[in-house]
């Protein structure tokens, strides 16, 4: 970095030349000067001595670019003024509504309105549009300023002709940029008002909007806004545009148009997406993606970068070169080092990572030797490239070549990608847990129905009898049960319980410090954590339940031996040993009146739960996540219990004693305890049927369809276009080298404009329609001048400067077909582009 001395001209200037964020206009404003043409004093206030009053307007409604267009005159001296005062204005253009009589195709001749802007580059070609039009006042023979109609020539001389607007505006000698001004929408059922466009007839308004006579139609509310976009949608090729304009007349009540015509539909203005000039408004008005009703031209996230800081000829000259949030287009000579600079800027991200489809990683040897070069190259030409991209910035990098091997040679790994950019589906964990909850439940009551079934067999056996040490006394007393084992089950579970909710709580507390990928690989932990920890807890409910029932039955012999007071003989001591199962069936029935009663019955949530299905739209496409299965009803229970058993063995008597249940269940292991196999058996089902699915399909088919090998280039691109997903920039070298001129044409451009409005861009190209069609954002020309040395132009399309820094020279001059490519849309750019291209 020692001697580094920044170019003269490169960052020191203070002008803008990218586009950070939308700039609000308003290019149709009348003055006093339009007296001549109302017939209501409506523009009594609208005077150059009150132009404070529009100024200030202007400044509350935070508008950036303005023009007064006053009918078919100009005055320079307002013009002037208001540029000078106007401050806080980007732009001021000259301008004027022109009144035309346009032939239709039936000869008649019809009255519109035509906004006309013109270049503000030549102060004295600005100067001259006075002296064509004059400023509508004029002096009468005794020294009086008076008004002064202006030359009309058509329809009773209210209107200029066709050829007549020609011949002005070939002797005003600045390039244009024409509105067509509606007040009616284009679909309305209601009759034109007498100077809108919608005056014309059908076919002489296809002729001008499809010969690109006109840059832009106007209009006022939002009505006539869904009314154009409407009939725009019904044209073949993206040719006309709309924008608002106040039409305002009465600067004391800016935007309305005067006092008398209070807005029904609140005025909105335009934002244009482009530099402050001459140049810029006109790339805007002919370009759809530039103009909108709000500043929402740049939808990137946190992931971008600010700029790229290059020095160059060994530390002579540093570049900061601004980026665009949008599109940005690497351009220039051939082995300047393009394709370097976005690797070497990466961090040769593309070595290690998908390696097998990257330019520089298909071949360990191979790659390693593509990176020395890269820093030999750049140790050679004295070049650092001092900023540089973190992999979690980086969304997606196409290297060079890169697409044809993943679609030609079928290298793209489709589950990979497809995966990356799924909507989460928090629907399937929350009712697989229900299904797992009710499931864990259910077993649950099938256990405690064994449980009792075997107390009260063994209830006959072993309840009742005569303690030795009670002999003697011959005194009738029961054995309670003993439940210590039980109780230290007890415990042990809910230690484990314990230690498992405490991890949970740990982790829990860690969850800030962790990736967004080691919060996916942690929550699925937690997931099978829970489940354990909610097995765990049935079981603690389970041992509790058995203790309780214990005691219950404790306590039913308690009250026995309470009565047992008065000895008795031999004789009824015999007695009672051989009716010892009336007294526990006595006992048994005390039982079951307290204690919960478990029946066998059919597995019933009593409601069907739908699984639902969440989806990522990308434009006609949707990647659908979603569970194999749809439906949780009674019949999807049964199945689920009935799938681990043999066949008719899902009844009550298979579920009575570990035995029956062994003898039951399909393909047993037997070291395996039957109840624990069963569950396990039934859980791993639920995790099968609830397994996340990841589906590619067309927004018309269902979603169950799944295209798991038709991915193409097309579907590539239209996924990455319209991914909301995931943030980061998108590096692509050089896409036409493996797509159709056609698929360039029909699919790209349209994809990488569309991508443009919600993350960063940065593509190296050789083909102009990936510059001027694309109507990239900022365009990095690298180059070597006639010294050798390694220059950078850098900026808008429509930058240029007094440096002889011109971006649509440079594109004419370096992409191979540029010229051709700028000729066929000069008018979208200015009259005389045969100067630049020259």
């Amino acid at each position: 970095m020692e001697n580094i001395v920044p170019l003269e001209n490169n960052n020191t200037e203070n002008v803008e030349r990218i586009v950070k964020r939308g700039l609000k206009c308003d290019f149709h404003i009348h003055s006093f000067f339009s007296k001549h043409k109302e017939s209501k004093n409506i523009t009594i206030n609208s005077t150059i001595e009150n132009l404070d009053v529009l100024i200030k307007a202007l400044e509350k409604n935070e508008v950036e670019m303005a023009a007064i267009t006053d009918h078919d005159v100009f005055s320079y001296d307002l013009y002037t003024k208001f540029k000078k005062e106007a401050k806080n204005l980007k732009l001021v253009l000259p301008g004027v509504e022109f009144t035309v009589a346009m032939k239709c195709t039936n000869g008649v001749l019809k009255q519109i309105h035509v906004i006309t802007l013109f270049n503000d580059s030549d102060e004295e070609k600005i100067k001259n549009i006075e002296k064509v039009l004059g400023n509508g006042k004029t002096v009468d023979k005794n020294g009086k300023l008076i008004t002064k109609s202006p030359d009309y020539d058509a329809l009773n001389n209210s209107a200029y002709s066709q050829d007549k607007l020609i011949k002005l505006l070939d002797e005003i000698g600045l390039d244009v940029v024409m509105i067509a001004h509606q007040k009616k929408s284009m679909l309305t059922d209601q009759d034109a008002q007498k100077n809108d466009f919608n005056n014309l007839d059908e076919d002489e308004q296809n002729f001008l909007l499809f010969t690109e006579y006109f840059q832009a139609l106007e209009f006022h509310d939002k009505k006539n806004e869904l009314f154009n976009i409407k009939k725009k949608n019904e044209f073949k090729e993206d040719i006309i545009n709309f924008i608002t304009g106040s039409d305002c007349h009465d600067w004391e009540c800016y935007p309305n148009h005067d006092l008398s015509k209070k807005d029904e539909n609140k005025f909105r203005h335009t934002y244009l997406k482009c530099l402050p000039t001459f140049r810029g408004v006109s790339l805007a008005l002919t370009e759809d993606s530039r103009i909108k009703l709000d500043d929402s031209f740049f939808s990137v996230g946190t992931k971008y970068l600010d700029e790229i800081t290059i020095s160059v000829n060994s530390g002579k000259d540093l570049f900061r070169i601004p980026m665009s949030k949008g599109i940005n287009a690497i351009i220039g000579d051939n082995s300047i080092g393009k394709s370097l600079l976005i690797h070497k800027l990466t961090n040769y991200y593309r070595k290690d990572v998908d390696k097998d489809t990257s330019a520089i990683g298909s071949d360990g040897n191979k790659s390693n030797n593509i990176v020395d070069k890269y820093e030999a190259y750049l140790e050679k030409n004295g070049i650092k490239i001092l900023s540089n991209v973190s992999q979690d910035m980086i969304y997606e990098f196409d290297s060079q070549g890169e697409i044809r091997k993943k679609f030609s040679q079928n290298k793209l790994n489709r589950n990979k990608f497809i995966l990356r950019r799924k909507k989460e589906n928090p629907d399937i964990e929350k009712n697989k847990n229900i299904l797992i909850d009710y499931v864990n439940k259910y077993i649950l009551n099938l256990k405690g129905m064994m449980d009792n079934n075997i107390l009260i067999n063994q209830l006959s056996d072993a309840l009742v009898s005569i303690p030795d040490k009670d002999v003697e006394a011959k005194v009738l007393k029961g054995i309670t049960f003993d439940t210590k084992d039980y109780d230290i089950k007890k415990t042990n579970k809910n230690n484990e319980i314990n230690a498992f909710e405490k991890i949970t709580k740990d982790i829990d507390d860690v969850k800030k410090y962790l990736s967004k990928q080691e919060l996916e690989n942690i929550n699925k932990f937690l997931t099978d954590l829970n489940t354990i920890i909610l097995i765990r807890k049935n079981e603690f409910k389970a041992i509790a339940n058995t203790i309780s029932i214990i005691e219950l039955i404790n306590n039913e012999i308690i009250d026995f031996n309470d009565k047992q007071t008065i000895p008795v003989d031999d004789k009824v001591i015999k007695l009672f040993n051989t009716q010892k199962n009336n007294v526990a069936s006595l006992i048994t029935s005390a039982l079951e009146k307290k204690s919960k009663n478990y029946e066998f019955e059919s597995p019933s949530m009593h409601k069907t739960i739908k699984v639902t299905s969440e989806q990522n739209t990308c434009g006609n496409l949707k990647i659908v996540t979603c569970a194999n299965t749809k439906i949780i009803d009674d019949k999807y229970l049964e199945n689920l219990f009935k799938s681990q058993l043999k066949k008719d063995k899902f009844k009550k008597d298979s579920f009575l004693s570990n035995d029956s249940l062994a003898d039951a269940i399909s393909r047993r292991d037997p070291s395996l305890d039957p109840w624990e196999d069963y569950l396990s058996r039934i859980n791993e089902q639920i995790k099968e049927d609830f397994k996340e699915q990841i589906k590619l399909n067309y927004l018309t088919d269902s979603d169950d369809v799944d295209y798991s090998s038709g991915l193409n280039d097309k579907m590539y691109f239209e996924i990455l276009a319209n991914d909301d997903i995931n943030e980061g920039i998108y590096f692509i070298d050089q896409p036409e080298d493996d797509v159709s001129q056609k698929s360039i044409r029909d699919n790209l451009i349209s994809y990488l404009r569309r991508m443009g409005n919600k993350r960063q861009v940065i593509l190296i190209t050789h083909n102009p329609q990936f510059v001027v069609n694309l109507d990239v954002d900022n365009v990095i020309f690298m180059h070597k001048d006639d010294a050798g040395k390694v220059n950078i132009h850098y900026g808008a399309l429509e930058y240029q400067n007094d440096s002889k820094e011109d971006i649509l020279k440079d594109v004419a001059e370096t992409l191979d077909g540029g010229v051709m490519t700028i000729r066929k849309r000069w008018k979208k750019y200015e009259k005389n582009i045969e100067d630049i291209i020259k």
